[in-house]
């Protein structure tokens, strides 16, 4: 019992720290003024190739 209770406790802290590196990335990219530069000229010339 003890055994899979570190085996649950474990994953779990896995999941949590995925989800808070996915996070971090999100919030970088939301507040890189570059990369959101690159990004937005990226979108409209997909956008232009498309019509």
């Amino acid at each position: 019992m003890l055994c899979r209770y570190k085996e649950l406790k474990m994953q779990k802290e896995a999941e949590r720290q995925k989800m808070a590196d996915e996070k971090k990335e999100q919030q970088f990219k939301r507040n890189c003024e570059e990369l959101r530069t690159l990004m937005s000229k990226k979108i409209a010339s997909e956008t232009a190739e498309e019509g």
